[in-house]
């Protein structure tokens, strides 16, 4: 396995109960009619003469929701037998158009996932489109929710050709969105998070902003249990990043995934906060009500201290860490999502065979920073790191790229961790945490070329599953 160069994230603890309340298809917003759409005259049929042209093959909901004619994102159908987007269904809407012109006469309402044929105009009422019903908008009962981590749901998809796993589906990588893609797979693999956009309850809010609405769906494509194909678009979901984030994460550019993830965890948690709970301006956060800091968020003391004497220090270059009278002048506690760790650094010298020696630490080393005793030399103070609480998931960051006088330099540094076992003490105790996903960097100086994949465990084989880019398998 290669060395984790981004973050690791770990569970601890039991499983969170999952959140009550049996799954409400009336949940479904139903999509905003125009004139000539109002359904209190629409006839409906069981059978229809033109389900024989529905292609699955050129089927695909993962993009923005825009006619293809107007460029207008209100009351869309999609074509079952092109797969094109159309407004309306009226006797002037593109998508009557489309029917007489180009003899396609299936089409569903993307809101509602109602199906309809046109020109007629009446509702088809069918079971055999309840597979591309489920590709629209996949709904989850709290028992699946319940049997995600417990039973294997093994599919091959549309063409007989692969294997699908529910969960473990590789998402698009468009251009240099794989720092994105790789923060999504694993934020969708924190049970509590999963479950919580899974039920229907939770999902369809209607106070939520579109970014929290598209990233759960984006869940519920990941776990749909039946997928027609291994991968996913995440297209819609970057373009409201885009647009949150004022372009500073867009598809066009590669950044580092450590600060995406905790801006995304960030906007995640005021956005819905906000939704369930009343306006951000108005509330103070309660942690036993807030969705995000349950899963990620714990606590941190940090003590600072300088010398008494901080010129006679300075000047017989004295390191800070092992002067004994330092004076404390600063004692704050603070929350985190991520916990950074510090590399040592690579050793100056060559072997025998004049070969650099690729040096190893043990990620319990690494941990000690933040046990209250271990000093940290930045200059002109020392700092000491104590953990107050741990949360249920911890999010660890390896920085392996760091700036010297010309270039980044990459760490080659072999972090050697346990899957299972991980032990960390806090004032409140000490959990024990197993490894559910861990992100990492192919490349080589540059963190622009190359790209980020995911190691996920799926808990019901045991194995690992590598995602980069499209390309998925599975490792044990």
């Amino acid at each position: 396995m290669e060395e984790p160069s981004v973050n690791m994230s770990w569970e601890g603890g039991p499983s969170s109960a999952l959140a009550s309340g049996a799954l409400d298809s009336s949940a479904l917003a139903s999509g905003a009619l125009d004139s000539g759409d109002l359904d209190s005259g629409t006839l409906a049929s069981t059978s229809c003469p033109y389900l024989a042209s529905v292609d699955r093959a050129r089927l695909d909901f993962d993009f923005e929701r825009i006619c293809s004619v107007t460029l207008s994102n209100f009351n869309i159908y999609g074509c079952l037998v092109c797969g094109k987007y159309f407004q309306g269904r009226n006797r002037s809407s593109p998508a009557y158009f489309h029917s007489l012109n180009d003899d396609h006469h299936v089409f569903i309402n993307l809101q509602d996932r109602r199906v309809y044929s046109l020109p007629e105009n009446y509702e088809v009422l069918d079971s055999s489109l309840d597979d591309i019903k489920s590709l629209i908008c996949p709904m989850f009962s709290a028992k699946d929710v319940q049997m995600l981590d417990t039973v294997s749901r093994q599919k091959l998809d549309l063409h007989f050709e692969k294997m699908i796993i529910p969960g473990f589906i590789g998402l698009n990588n468009i251009k240099a969105n794989d720092y994105v893609n790789v923060v999504v797979q694993a934020i969708s693999h924190i049970p509590t998070i999963r479950d919580y956009f899974l039920l229907g309850s939770n999902r369809f809010n209607p106070k939520f902003t579109h970014l929290v609405s598209t990233f759960g769906n984006l869940t519920a494509k990941i776990w749909n249990f039946h997928p027609f194909k291994n991968h996913v678009s995440p297209h819609e979901l970057l373009q409201t990043i885009s647009l949150e984030s004022a372009k500073k994460y867009s598809l066009s550019k590669k950044e580092d995934p450590s600060k995406f993830l905790v801006w995304f965890l960030n906007i995640l948690r005021v956005q819905i906060y906000t939704a369930t709970k009343g306006t951000i301006w108005r509330i103070t956060f309660h942690k036993t009500e807030d969705l995000i800091a349950n899963a990620f968020q714990g606590k941190i003391r940090i003590i600072s201290r300088k010398p008494s004497d901080p010129v006679m220090i300075k000047k017989f270059g004295i390191p800070l860490k092992i002067v004994e009278n330092l004076i404390t002048f600063s004692v704050t506690e603070n929350t985190f999502f991520t916990l950074q760790l510090d590399i040592p650094p690579s050793p100056l010298f060559l072997d025998e065979k004049k070969s650099g020696i690729i040096p190893q630490v043990s990620i319990i080393d690494l941990l000690s920073k933040f046990n209250g005793t271990t000093a940290q030399d930045l200059g002109n103070i020392v700092k000491e790191y104590k953990i107050i609480s741990l949360p249920a998931f911890l999010i660890l960051h390896v920085n392996r790229f760091k700036k010297n006088q010309f270039k980044l330099e990459k760490s080659r540094t072999i972090v050697n961790f346990p899957l299972e076992g991980l032990s960390v003490s806090s004032e409140n105790g000490v959990k024990n945490y197993r490894i559910i996903a861990n992100i990492v960097f192919e490349g080589q100086e540059d963190p622009t070329i190359g790209q980020y994949r995911i190691y996920l465990l799926n808990k019901v084989g045991k194995v690992v599953c590598v995602y980069l880019g499209l390309v998925n398998k599975q490792v044990v």
